[in-house]
């Protein structure tokens, strides 16, 4: 069943639009017309271990808080 945009009834993917649509995108990502790619990639073992001595290194107070913003909010984000 083809969609009926009138009634909202069917299946969307069915639409004719909508598939102009996504044959359209599909087009610009295969020239690299599109975006750039979003993907982040894994931590390397290297740049891990000098994250974990640097914040290990850091001074924290009593409570366990660090005595600078950066610290408390850079690092973990």
């Amino acid at each position: 069943m083809a969609l009926n945009e009138l009634s909202n009834v069917g299946n969307p993917t069915r639409s004719a639009e909508l598939n102009d649509l996504v044959k359209c995108i599909k087009k610009k990502n295969v020239r690299k017309q599109g975006i750039s790619s979003k993907t982040r990639r894994a931590l390397l073992n290297k740049e891990f271990k000098t994250t974990i001595f640097t914040v290990e290194d850091h001074k924290r107070t009593a409570e366990g808080a660090s005595t600078k913003p950066i610290w408390n909010y850079g690092v973990p984000t």
